[in-house]
């Protein structure tokens, strides 16, 4: 009986032991099937980790936005964390335009977040304005989530918090898992790079990474001069963003594809923050060795690479994390500190890149030193063009110091007028050219009444000095002045077509004294009116390029029947107009491209950046600097006078480059895309290009396009009707823009 009750015991024990040991097993699957969800606390613990061996300075700034709090977390909570560390380590910009946030909101919870968020982020819905990649959101969370759908890492090609491809959705509602953590960690460290400042008089920052073989093929160069070289035709690489991407971005397939086309010369501009600590006494070498690669490319694809950088100590603006204001130096020119600090950068540059060739690799210290660079504007540059000369004698010294033979160009001016260009530049010229050797003088060029010209379409209460609900003129181009002033005694007057039925609205911008303002047809009275002294208060400014101004005073008067001869006269004082429109009838419609509008919603309902419309109206505005009176009203809706204001044709390219060469038959040019500030039809850029370039090629003019982007990525948005292709990896290829470069690059 006992025998029999132990074993009992012994089977009730060992069930007993063997189903502790399946609930256990179970428990442990179960644990390992369940992602483990991350805290506030241990989730900042992780980013501040990252930020003290990359950013150490910004702890203070992380700190004060991300508080350490022992909640649980959705992804969305970690995303607005994740983007107070990204803007610490300098991750927080766009990079790239490489995601949709259509698709990132497909489940209308992109936005969802903890209900806690403010325990842990206390700004993120303050009203502090964030700026990325050119466009300002209203407060930190919205940029936050902006950020996470368009940064994409360079390794996994995915966002930090990456978008549920089979859920459609960026999950911003789910828990955050430490695998979600981990990951997001990751790709903030090599979506940026991992920063590795070292001293630029040290060893490091003054050896290129090239290889042998490199640099036995550029070796093989060494020797030629600066006019041993053919002329130069390329692109311009941009890789120094808003001044807020410390990177660069630009690679060596970029070189490569240039060089495939057949060009011979690529100028990679950056920032110098992308390479340097802010004074310049450190070089990162991350970025460093990046740069390296592309100086690589350009020798073993045989193209000159010429290096510049946008900005410098005392030449650059920045963001203040801290207050999510900009700040910016603007006195290179002025502040010996600042210029020794410019020194320091480019003797670092010049001694790591002492045995790459001139043929393959030329500096261009800085750029436009007249220009504002978008920053600070309103308190302009005091500077004096001697201050420039001696700042650029400067640094062309130190680079020389420690590369007698480096290639160097200059650019001496932001004019593109070409007395206004000689003028400045005299002072540079000649005594450069007598003291260094392998010097090339750079300008800036660009047809104003072309690239710059826009009307609005609009009738609106002010000039459009944003260059929207705008549509450009046609190349070849002239700009037509009219008097400001209708004289006591005298007036405007209209002719050429104006058909019955045609309105004309005058807004008037102020009486001088008692006037009584009269509009005949004809001879026949149409309107009279005694005018007060006063003013009308008019827009701002009138500009020949933008019209016009609209005012608080308008007059209308509408043709019964056809006219010859309309005039608009005053007696007893001056009157001052700020605006006209002729509104023919609508049957006299022409079509125009125009630009999706920001600006007044005129195009809301439609999401096409340019449409094709039909307009009527002929839009006249006064300049001051014309005396013309006699307006021609033309039946393709435009206007003449016979004065002409600013144009833009063969003839005016012609003579540009005519005066150029006289001063300095050996130059380069950088020429501004011809949809600069506003799109224009594929026609028109393709007629001024061929215009410009032919001539470039007349007179010997080396150049530098900004038009790489435009036909690779961005035509869609810049040119109105731009004609696409798929080819060399893209989809959407501007081949005509593409194929008439080539037909001018050398031989």
């Amino acid at each position: 009986m006992k025998r029999w009750i132990c074993m009992l015991l012994v089977l009730v024990i060992a069930f007993s032991l063997s189903g502790c040991g399946s609930d256990g097993d179970t428990q442990s699957m179960e644990q390992e099937e369940v992602p483990q969800e991350v805290s506030a606390s241990t989730y900042r613990a992780m980013l501040a980790e990252m930020i003290a061996e990359l950013a150490p300075q910004q702890m203070d700034y992380f700190d004060s936005k991300v508080k350490d709090v022992d909640i649980p977390i959705t992804r969305g909570d970690a995303v607005r964390m994740a983007y107070y560390a990204a803007v610490c380590i300098g991750a927080d910009d766009y990079n790239g335009y490489n995601f949709s946030s259509d698709l990132a909101d497909s489940d209308g919870r992109m936005w969802e977040v903890g209900e806690r968020l403010e325990e842990i982020c206390p700004d993120a819905y303050a009203d502090i304005p964030v700026t990325m990649a050119g466009h300002t959101w209203d407060n930190e969370f919205t940029a936050a989530g902006l950020w996470n759908v368009w940064h994409v890492d360079v390794v996994s090609g995915k966002q930090v918090f990456a978008f549920d491809e089979e859920l459609q959705s960026m999950r911003m509602y789910d828990m955050l898992t430490m695998e979600e953590a981990e990951a997001s960690i990751e790709r903030l460290r090599t979506g940026y790079g991992i920063k590795k400042y070292v001293s630029v008089d040290s060893a490091e920052a003054t050896s290129a990474v090239l290889s042998e073989e490199v640099l036995e093929k550029t070796a093989a160069r060494s020797g030629e001069a600066l006019d041993d070289l053919p002329r130069l035709t390329g692109f311009v690489l941009k890789s120094d963003g808003d001044y807020t991407i410390h990177t660069v971005v630009s690679t060596a397939d970029d070189i490569r594809r240039i060089a495939d086309w057949g060009f011979n010369t690529v100028r990679i501009r950056i920032a110098y923050e992308a390479l340097f600590s802010q004074d310049g006494s450190m070089i990162d070498l991350t970025q460093a060795e990046k740069l390296d690669e592309l100086v690589a490319a350009a020798i073993d694809e045989d193209i000159h690479l010429n290096l510049l950088l946008s900005t410098l100590p005392g030449r650059t603006k920045w963001i203040d994390v801290t207050g999510g204001t900009t700040s910016s130096e603007i006195d290179l020119f002025l502040n010996p500190e600042r210029q020794e600090e410019a020194a320091g950068i480019w003797a670092a540059l010049a001694a790591r890149y002492r045995d790459v060739s001139g043929a393959h690799l030329s500096f261009t210290p800085f750029w436009e030193p007249d220009g504002d660079l978008s920053v600070n504007s309103e308190e302009g540059w005091q500077h004096t063009p001697q201050e420039t000369f001696e700042t650029l004698e400067l640094l062309i010294q130190v680079i020389r110091e420690k590369d007698p033979d480096r290639f160097i160009f200059y650019e001496p001016t932001a004019h593109i007028a070409a007395d206004a260009t000689i003028e400045e530049s005299s002072l540079f010229y000649e005594p450069l050219k007598s003291r260094f050797d392998n010097l090339m003088i750079s300008y800036n060029f660009c047809e104003d009444a072309y690239v710059f010209a826009e009307m609005t379409d609009v009738a609106g209460e002010d000039i459009d000095m944003m260059n929207y609900s705008m549509f450009k003129p046609e190349y070849p181009v002239s700009v037509y002045g009219v008097s400001d002033t209708i004289p006591s005694g005298g007036g405007l007057t209209l002719g050429g077509f104006l058909p019955g039925g045609t309105v004309i609205d005058l807004y008037l911008a102020e009486a001088a004294g008692s006037s009584t303002l009269t509009i005949t047809g004809d001879g026949a009275e149409l309107y009279r009116e005694t005018l007060s002294p006063g003013t009308y208060n008019p827009g701002r400014p009138l500009s020949s390029f933008y019209p016009y101004a609209a005012s608080d005073k308008k007059l209308t008067v509408t043709l019964a029947e056809a006219t010859d001869t309309l005039t608009i006269s005053a007696q007893g004082a001056d009157v001052k107009w700020s605006g006209m429109d002729v509104i023919l009838p609508e049957e006299y419609s022409v079509e125009r491209w125009y630009m999706n509008s920001g600006y007044d919603n005129y195009f809301e309902e439609n999401t096409e950046p340019f449409l094709l419309l039909a307009t009527s109206t002929v839009m006249i505005s006064p300049y001051e600097h014309s005396d013309a009176r006699q307006i021609t009203i033309h039946d393709d809706v435009s206007f003449t006078t016979d004065s002409v204001v600013s144009q833009s044709n063969a003839e005016t390219i012609d003579a540009w480059c005519a005066r150029i060469s006289s001063f300095s038959p050996q130059c380069i040019v950088r020429y501004e895309d011809a949809c600069f500030t506003l799109g224009t039809t594929q026609a028109s850029i393709l007629r001024y290009y061929e215009d410009m370039l032919a001539a470039f090629k007349r007179y010997g003019f080396s150049w530098l396009s900004n038009d790489y982007e435009i036909i690779l990525e961005t035509s869609p948005s810049r040119i109105a009707d731009a004609e696409l292709v798929e080819y060399d990896g893209y989809i959407s290829v501007n081949m005509e823009l593409l194929e008439l470069l080539q037909k001018y690059q050398e031989p």
